[in-house]
C-alpha cells in the first residue's frame, strides 16, 4: 500500500516530469518557428506571420498546438499552407487568416500575438 507521504512524492515526481518535458517541447516549438515562417512567406505569400495562442503567453503544454496567424495570403493558398505546416512542424499547427478571422480572435492575436515576420519590415525574427 502506498503512503499519503509517497503518494504526494509521486504526484510532484510526476508533475516535475510534465513540466519539463512541456519546456523542452516549447523549445523545439521556438527552434521550429523560422522555418515555419519561411514556409508561409517564400512559398505561399503571406506578408505578415504572428504567433499566438500558448506558446505566444509562454504556457506552452504538452498537448499545445503552434498557432499562426497570417495577413496577405492568398485565400486559394490556405490548404496547401496548412498542409505544408502540418508536415514540416515538429507539432500540430492551426493557422488563421487575420482578414477571414472572427472579431473575437482577431481581438486575441492583437493582444497575445508576436511578430515573427512583416514584408513590409522584411525580416525573420
Amino acid at each position: 500500500m502506498v503512503t499519503p507521504e509517497e503518494a504526494v512524492k509521486n504526484l510532484l515526481r510526476r508533475h516535475e516530469q510534465q513540466q519539463k518535458m512541456a519546456r523542452q517541447r516549447a523549445q523545439k516549438a521556438w527552434k521550429s518557428l523560422p522555418k515555419l515562417v519561411r514556409i508561409l512567406s517564400e512559398n505561399y505569400g503571406a506578408k505578415r506571420v504572428i504567433l499566438f495562442g500558448s506558446l505566444a503567453r509562454e504556457e506552452f503544454m504538452i498537448n499545445s498546438d503552434i498557432d499562426l496567424a497570417v495577413s496577405g495570403m492568398p485565400t486559394e493558398n490556405y490548404f496547401k499552407a496548412l498542409g505544408h505546416l502540418l508536415m514540416e512542424s515538429p507539432y500540430a499547427c492551426d493557422l488563421v487568416t487575420i482578414e477571414e478571422a472572427p472579431d473575437v480572435l482577431k481581438q486575441r492575436i492583437e493582444e497575445d500575438g508576436v511578430i515573427l515576420y512583416d514584408r513590409e519590415r522584411d525580416r525573420i525574427n
